[in-house]
């Protein structure tokens, strides 16, 4: 009983270092999607720039 107590701590606190991290990775992957899928709607337009001719 006592190893399986041990055990389970030690479960216990590697999952309370690793959810941190997760949870970033998690966050950090949600946000390249959006990124993804906004550059997608926007399409094959050239950006504005200066050079470009664009509104001055």
């Amino acid at each position: 009983m006592n190893t399986f107590l041990n055990v389970l701590g030690i479960a216990a606190l590697i999952a309370l270092f690793l959810l941190p991290t997760l949870a970033g990775l998690a966050r950090e992957r949600r946000i390249d999607r959006e990124l993804r899928e906004a550059e997608r709607e926007r399409g094959d337009a050239p950006p504005e720039t200066a050079e470009g001719g664009g509104a001055r």
